[in-house]
Parts: C-alpha cells; sequence; structure tokens
C-alpha cells in the first residue's frame, strides 16, 4: 500500500475484511501494522468462512494493535448489515476506497459505490431542476 500512497495526493481509506477466526488469531498483529499507509483503516467483522468464531478474537484486535502503532483514523464496524453505511460516513470526497480481504468485501465495495453513485444522480437531478 505504500507504493500506492505515494504515487496519488489523495486520501486513501482501507476497508479490510479478515479472513478466518483462525488467521486473524495468528495474525492480527501484523495485520495492525499492515495498513499504517492508509489514512483511515475500516475494519469489517471477520469473514468466517468454513470456521466457527473463536472466542476473543475479532477485527478489534487489529483495530488495538494499529492505534498502538500510531494510527490515528482506525474504525471497526460490528456487523455486517453496517458496513456500507459506516463506511459511506467515514468518507470524504475524492477518497480513494480500496476493498481489502478474501471475503466477500468486494460486494461491500460494490454497493458502496452504487450507493454514492445514486446520491451524485440524486444531486444532478435537484440542481437541474432548480436551474429550471
Amino acid at each position: 500500500m505504500e507504493g500506492f500512497k505515494d504515487s496519488v495526493s489523495r486520501r486513501i481509506v482501507a476497508l479490510f475484511q479478515p479472513h478466518l477466526y483462525s488467521r486473524t488469531r495468528d495474525l492480527y498483529e501484523k495485520f495492525g501494522k499492515a495498513f499504517f499507509s492508509c489514512d483511515c483503516l475500516v475494519l469489517a467483522p471477520i469473514y468466517p468462512a468454513r470456521e466457527l468464531p473463536i472466542t476473543g478474537i475479532s477485527s478489534k484486535l487489529i483495530a488495538d494493535v494499529a492505534i498502538q502503532s500510531g494510527h490515528h483514523n482506525v474504525h471497526t464496524i460490528q456487523d455486517n448489515a453496517s458496513i456500507v453505511r459506516d463506511t459511506i460516513k467515514l468518507l470524504q470526497p475524492g477518497d480513494i476506497l480500496i476493498t481489502i480481504g478474501a471475503g466477500n468485501i468486494w460486494q461491500y465495495g460494490e454497493e458502496i459505490l452504487a450507493e454514492l453513485k445514486k446520491g451524485i444522480d440524486t444531486n444532478s437531478k435537484a440542481k437541474k431542476s432548480s436551474n429550471l
């Protein structure tokens, strides 16, 4: 992500969905430090795939490490139903949103894009109406 960050002047928002409880348990410290070059880190709930939840293992572990490592803009989303709404609230005009994960996070990225496009279309129609 650092190479990408060096090539753009816009704010980068990373929406990360950890894959598997066991992988999160084993790698949460590395994950927490891996996103330091993004301007805003948004952590979705873990994509369980074939696993059952492991007590005490959640995206919050990654958030805690990121914050302890000095990242100043980290957000944890509590449930999948809130991913689109909560991420959109964090976005600013001109942001680049990157979805990262091996689960279905790309689908949430598509939903976010569709919602943002709806907002643009609604604003454009309202401006056209007021100009008549």
